[in-house]
Parts: structure tokens; C-alpha cells; sequence
């Protein structure tokens, strides 16, 4: 039968008497959240099982995926939300179930759970914290004898009122008026502690607008008294056994005509936050089924408005709040781990303060040959052979490689039969000194030998030779056999092993710090256990666009002769050390410089 296998209902559940208060709770809770589907309470007997004490509507008996949900959270010490279960959800309905921990005397005896049409984030933590305040003052309604009920009955509506309205003043208006009526008070007043001193936020009955400060003085003084005394105060003192101060309260009677006065101290948390003030026409209005009634209120209540008022509060106000908590933790007794904590943040905070260290600029860093040389087309014609590939050692005069000549060849053979018929041609001409003719023949010949001479010098350069020792950095015809290139195409880039320099893309926000001479160091993503040094040679002034952001070439000088395992276009990471800052610049100038830029252009600074 699972979880809900444990669930039976009976008369060894909770007394009867016990049962209609929670079952009267549970109404009420339902008809306060919106949309609320059905709900059951489940309650813990002697044999530490849970039995079904109540459940609404009480004509529905509760699904079983709403027991097995609520069985399961039974045990659990904080609300929860839970969707509806997939095997339970229809086309038309799809909900949430909200559980939350019932405790009687800080024991946990019980959980309610119940099910909400599906809605949003907003709307779940709504119902919970609904469901967390109700749970509060269910505690006072079990515990409570039953000659009590009529009490309670009162209790519970106001309780409901408290709920009902979304803000605080709202809430506090209409809970003081509903106390004024119900105990037929001449004004109910609610206070809070604000700076050593209650201030009065809520009154039923309003004073007319000359004497209403002064009221309010009056009315926060009588709260005061009750505050500073940690204890319910009730003017005439006939009743009580302990002589308590009641200066105050005496003067607000004398004053404005109050037969009695009761105020009662707000507490939460074991803290006093307020008080809440009665008056009364009658003298002996306050007997001590009266100020017992008013305590439970105020002890439910209070609390509840308080709660809302904190949350309606501004930001700095929180804010400041949380700070003095925070202080009275470091300054009173108890909280050790939090005050080591603190301290240890102090330490901290105050040795990044003070400690500096060396500041350096990081970039991103390209090693490249100190002289690159070009190796271009000698001419128009196309690619035969290609020997080398980017990478390979050349020494000077290697062939790299080779252009097609055969077309040449046939240039050459040309003009080669054309040079040996005009010199035949020549010769018979100055045999029979026929003078003009021998000048014109022999331009004729001075022209086809510069044309041989030319193709001559295309055919020794169809072979390209590396013009230096180094490394091919540039350039792969090796997928480029028989492609045509034109006279000046770069077929190859040469650079020397010997000699680098280094390129480092430096940030825009960072490059104003950098000056030729400063050091740095260089670790290449191929040598990542040798940093080499560096030296800062020029800032170029041109900057260069790469994802967004602005980059300056700057040119460093590698210092190190162990040069053997380096090659051209390894990258890695430079540095250049700059001086020394607090730790705390270097970690957060590049926050600051963002904000106040923003602030610039904001119009803010």
C-alpha cells in the first residue's frame, strides 16, 4: 500500500476537541489561499504513526497522491513544493502540492499538505509562506484548554485578518479596528521599536489633527514602559502582585480620559520589537481572561505584522538591519565560529590592503623571425615541382622549387635558329658588300641575341632557390602542381633561425602602461617549463580589431641565445612587469576602470 499504508484514521488520533480546532485551522488556511483544491492534515499518535486529523472540503476524502505526498514529507523540518504526480495529472487539471511541518511545544507533530492548481514561482512561495505563519499559531490553538474555545475563535479571525491584506499598514489598520471592536476598546494602538523607542504605526480610532502627535507621544511612552520591563502592564495596577512602573501609562489616562490601559510587548525571536496598547472606558475592563486573550493575540499576531513590515521596508533599511545583527553577533556571547570567520575576512581585507606585489601586463604573444625574406614568381608560367612544404630547413641556394620551361625551351630553340640564319645571312651580305644590307642584318642579330640572352635568364630561374639559411614559414605548392602564378606572386617566406623578435596583442586598457625598455618574460605553449625574457622594443600606433576588442601590436627583443629549439609562429603568453601595486588594485582596477567608464558615458561623472 506504500507510504500511505501507515495512515489511519480513528479515535487514537488527536482528542476530539483537538481535532475540530484543527480541522477549524485547516478551513480557515484553505480559504485564505487562492485557488486552494483540497488539503489534509496528517497528525502523529502515540506509535509514531500518522493518522488523518482533518481535511478539507470534509465532504472530499483526499486523493492518494495527496497523502502519499504528504506522508512522504511527514518527517521533513521545512516546507516543500512538490509537482503533482504524473499517474494523477489529467488533461484539464495539473497542480502542485505545498507541504509544511506542524509543531506543538518546538516538537514536530504533524504536516499539512495542500494541493494548488499549477502556477508560478511567485505563487508556490506565496502559499508556503502562508502555510509557515498559519503552522505558527496552530501550536496556540492544540495547546490551548478547551474551555478556552470561544477565545480562540476570536484568535483565529484576527489571526485571519492579519493574513488576509497584501501590506502591512493595510494588515495593521484593519487588525487594530477589528480588536477595537471585538473587545469594544475606546483605541487599540500598534507600535514597533525604532531606535530605543517604540514608534506607533497603526490606531483604530484617530485624534483630532492638534492633539494627534501628542497622542501618539503618550501612547509611545505607556509602550515603552512595557518594553523596558519586559512585561504586560495593565493601568489600575489592582491586579498584579508586582509593583511595575506605570508612569506613563497613569499620564496617558489622565490625559485622555482611559479607564484601563493594558500594553502587551511584541517578542520574536527572543527579541522585544514592539507592543500593542488597549484602552478601555471601564476601570476594571482588564480582568485576567482579558489580558490572556489580548497576550494570545499579540503573541500571534505581532509577529505576522512584523514580518510583513520587514519585507515592505527599503533596501537600506535591510541593509542596515542585517548590519547591526551582525554586529551584535560579533559583539555578544556565543556565535564563535562567525566571529573567527570575521576576523579571519578582517585579516584578509586588511593584508590586501596593504601587501603589494609585482604588477604585470599579459598578452598574447607570436615569435617571429627578426627578417622575413619573400620568395616570389620570376615570371608568368606554372608551377612543375615544389620540394619543400612550411617547417622544412632550407639552406641558401636549396632549391625550393621548380616553374615549367618547356615553353621556354621552345623560345630558346627559336630564337636559337633565328640567330644562325641572320649570321648566314650576314656573311653572304658582306661578301658582296652590299653595305645597308649588312647594317640592317646585323641590328637584326644584335635583337635576336638579347631575346636568347632573355629566355636564357628565364630558364636558369625556373628553378627558385632559398635566398638564405632559415626556415619555410610561408608557403605549400606541394596542392599547387601545374597552377599558372603570375611575375611577383609570393610563392614562399624565408626567415632565419638565429635572430626573432616577439609580437605581443596588448589590450587597448592595458597598452597606456607599457614604454620601451620595460622587461618581461615569454612562455611559448611548446616550451611551457622555459620563460625566456623579453624586452620592449616599440608601440605600434595602430590598433587591430579581434572579437570585439582593441588590440596594439607591441614588438619585443628576445633576449635569450639558446635559440636552436625556437621557430617562427610558436605563441604563447608575454608579460611585462610594470612595478609594484597593492594586491588590491591589481585585482579589482579593471572592475573600477569599467565602472567608471560606464559612469562617463552614463553621464553619472
Amino acid at each position: 500500500m506504500g507510504s500511505v499504508g501507515r495512515l489511519r484514521a480513528g479515535h487514537r488520533g488527536p482528542m476530539r476537541a483537538e481535532q475540530q480546532r484543527i480541522e477549524a485551522w485547516l478551513n480557515l488556511q484553505c480559504s485564505m489561499l487562492n485557488g486552494a483544491l483540497r488539503a489534509v492534515v496528517l497528525w502523529a499518535d502515540p506509535e509514531a504513526s500518522f493518522r488523518v486529523a482533518g481535511q478539507w472540503p470534509a465532504d472530499t476524502p483526499p486523493t492518494p497522491s495527496l497523502s502519499n505526498v504528504a506522508a512522504a514529507a511527514a518527517r521533513k523540518p521545512a516546507c516543500t513544493v512538490d509537482r503533482l504526480p504524473a499517474d494523477q495529472r489529467q488533461a484539464d487539471r495539473d497542480g502542485d502540492i505545498v507541504t509544511c511541518p506542524l509543531l506543538v511545544a518546538d516538537h514536530q507533530m504533524g504536516v499539512v499538505a495542500v494541493e494548488l492548481p499549477a502556477g508560478g514561482d511567485a505563487h508556490r512561495q506565496a502559499a508556503a509562506k502562508a502555510l509557515r505563519w498559519g503552522a505558527a499559531w496552530l501550536d496556540l490553538l492544540v495547546r490551548q484548554p478547551s474551555g478556552g474555545d470561544h477565545q480562540l475563535v476570536d484568535v483565529i479571525d484576527l489571526v485571519a485578518t492579519s493574513l488576509e491584506h497584501g501590506n502591512f499598514h493595510e494588515s495593521a489598520s484593519a487588525v487594530v479596528a477589528e480588536l477595537a471592536r471585538r473587545l469594544e476598546c475606546e483605541r487599540v494602538s500598534l507600535g514597533f521599536v525604532r531606535r530605543q523607542s517604540n514608534r506607533v504605526l497603526a490606531v483604530s480610532r484617530s485624534a483630532s489633527a492638534d492633539n494627534r502627535m501628542a497622542l501618539l507621544r503618550a501612547i509611545g511612552a505607556a509602550m515603552d514602559e512595557a518594553v523596558d520591563q519586559d512585561v504586560t502592564l495593565v493601568f489600575p495596577n489592582t491586579g498584579q502582585r508586582n509593583a511595575h512602573v506605570l508612569e506613563a501609562h497613569a499620564d496617558l489616562s489622565g490625559t485622555y480620559g482611559s479607564g484601563s490601559l493594558c500594553t502587551v510587548p511584541i517578542s520574536h525571536d527572543g527579541q522585544l520589537i514592539g507592543a500593542m496598547s488597549f484602552e478601555h472606558r471601564d476601570a476594571a475592563r482588564f480582568d485576567a481572561a482579558t489580558v490572556a486573550l489580548c497576550e494570545a493575540v499579540v503573541a500571534l499576531v505581532g509577529p505576522i505584522l512584523a514580518g510583513k513590515r520587514k519585507e515592505e521596508r527599503w533596501a537600506g533599511s535591510r541593509l542596515l538591519d542585517s548590519c547591526r545583527s551582525q554586529l551584535a553577533k560579533l559583539t555578544g556571547p556565543r556565535h564563535v565560529r562567525f566571529k573567527l570567520g570575521t576576523a579571519m575576512t578582517v585579516a584578509v581585507v586588511l593584508f590586501l590592503a596593504f601587501a603589494k606585489g609585482e604588477y604585470r601586463v599579459s598578452a598574447d604573444a607570436t615569435l617571429e623571425g627578426m627578417v622575413q625574406r619573400v620568395v616570389t614568381a620570376p615570371f608568368d608560367g606554372y608551377v612543375r615541382e615544389a620540394a619543400v612544404r612550411p617547417g622544412d630547413l632550407v639552406t641558401a641556394d636549396q632549391v625550393l622549387a621548380r616553374l615549367e620551361d618547356r615553353d621556354l625551351k621552345l623560345e630558346q630553340m627559336k630564337w636559337s635558329s633565328e640567330t644562325a640564319k641572320l649570321q648566314k645571312e650576314y656573311r653572304e651580305a658582306m661578301a658582296a658588300h652590299e653595305n645597308a644590307r649588312v647594317r640592317i642584318l646585323q641590328a637584326q642579330l644584335e635583337q635576336a641575341a638579347a631575346q636568347l640572352e632573355l629566355v636564357e635568364e628565364q630558364l636558369s630561374r625556373t628553378q627558385v632557390a632559398a635566398p638564405l639559411d632559415g626556415m619555410i614559414v610561408k608557403g605549400d605548392l606541394s596542392q599547387s602542381l601545374g597552377a599558372p602564378v603570375e611575375r611577383g606572386d609570393v610563392l614562399f617566406e624565408v626567415a632565419p633561425l638565429d635572430d626573432y623578435r616577439v609580437m605581443l596583442a596588448v589590450n587597448e586598457s592595458e597598452v597606456g602602461r607599457l614604454a620601451p625598455g620595460l622587461a618581461g618574460q615569454l612562455k611559448l605553449a611548446g616550451l611551457p617549463d622555459d620563460p625566456l625574457s623579453i624586452v620592449v622594443q616599440r608601440i605600434t600606433p595602430i590598433s587591430t580589431v579581434e572579437d570585439g576588442r582593441n588590440f596594439f601590436a607591441v614588438q619585443a627583443r628576445l633576449l635569450s641565445d639558446d635559440t636552436h629549439v625556437l621557430r617562427p609562429g610558436m605563441q604563447g603568453v608575454g608579460k611585462i612587469y610594470i612595478g609594484e601595486r597593492k594586491l588590491v588594485w591589481i585585482w579589482t582596477h579593471d572592475m573600477v576602470e569599467w565602472v567608471r567608464m560606464w559612469a562617463w558615458t552614463r553621464g553619472v561623472a
